[in-house]
């Protein structure tokens, strides 16, 4: 590798035979060093594989204001998360996550707190992630002698949420706040809670999510082709579920403005079914 541009002493932007510029990492590993030097191996610690032009300029803003132990501890967690999950987790994240953790240290220092709105969805929605921003409070601690609150576990989670390569949408905290409202509606009509423990339940969250992920992104669902009479079946079997689905179906065009197949209406109303009624 061939350093194209020195960051600072642990930074430098390279290129190898392919010709894509990458950015490396390693304490002291420009130290001597000029443009047009080489870098071995073994003075690597972690190499940043970046899409595109927008992130390498928001990672090298981020290296030039972060002390060197924040950017690691970053890496620290996102690795537990790659494990813990066995997720493909983009490398955009150490962008966001580093820079989180950096000011929530800050914020903390200085006697702030933000309550995360969102906690308790985020624990049931996203309960492997929120294990993982927990352990995460765990390595902060370690590393910088400070506890912070639970709500930062939350919103660590919904980083890793975000970063998962597989997710296209960049804002989980609204699809959360929307999926939020959607279960609101659920567990109101219904007067009742939710089992969360059951497997229709992760079931019912799972489709809500991809669910309002698609029509955030203004895409239809693209599954097999829906035959009318399951439709009409449903409609008439579930038909509290489907009142439901009416009552999202308003939401969205209210608040979204966007319109709800009947695919999409057949297939919440059934996972709606089952996830209010699994003990059945």
């Amino acid at each position: 590798m061939v350093i194209v541009k020195i960051l600072n002493n642990n930074f430098a932007i390279v290129k190898e035979n392919d010709d894509k510029e990458k950015i490396i990492m390693g304490k002291g590993v420009c130290y001597g060093k000029k443009v047009g030097y080489k870098v071995e191996e073994h003075e690597i610690e972690k190499i940043f594989y970046l899409q595109d032009k927008m992130h390498v300029a928001k990672l090298e803003e981020l290296i030039m204001k972060l002390p060197l132990e924040q950017i690691r501890l970053a890496e620290r967690i996102i690795n537990e998360a790659r494990f813990k999950l066995g997720k493909k987790i983009s490398d955009a994240i150490y962008i966001s996550l580093a820079d989180h953790i950096s000011f929530s240290i800050k914020r903390f220092k200085e006697g702030f707190h933000i309550r995360n709105s969102l906690l308790w969805e985020i624990q049931r929605f996203y309960p492997d992630e929120y294990k993982v921003g927990l352990e995460a409070l765990d390595l902060i601690e370690e590393e910088f002698a400070i506890r912070l609150p639970d709500d930062e576990a939350g919103f660590i989670a919904l980083h890793i949420v975000n970063a998962d390569q597989k997710n296209e949408d960049d804002n989980m905290y609204r699809v959360t706040q929307i999926m939020k409202e959607l279960t609101n509606i659920v567990t109101y009509t219904y007067k009742k809670s939710f089992e969360v423990n059951s497997l229709s339940y992760h079931r019912f969250i799972t489709h809500l999510r991809f669910f309002v992920q698609r029509a955030l992104s203004n895409k239809e669902y693209t599954g097999e082709c829906l035959d009318n009479d399951l439709f009409m079946m449903v409609k008439e079997k579930y038909k509290k579920a489907y009142g439901c689905v009416l009552k999202i179906e308003e939401y969205f065009k209210t608040e979204c403005d966007l319109r709800i197949t009947d695919e999409e209406k057949t297939y919440l109303s059934i996972h709606i079914e089952r996830a209010m009624n699994s003990d059945k």
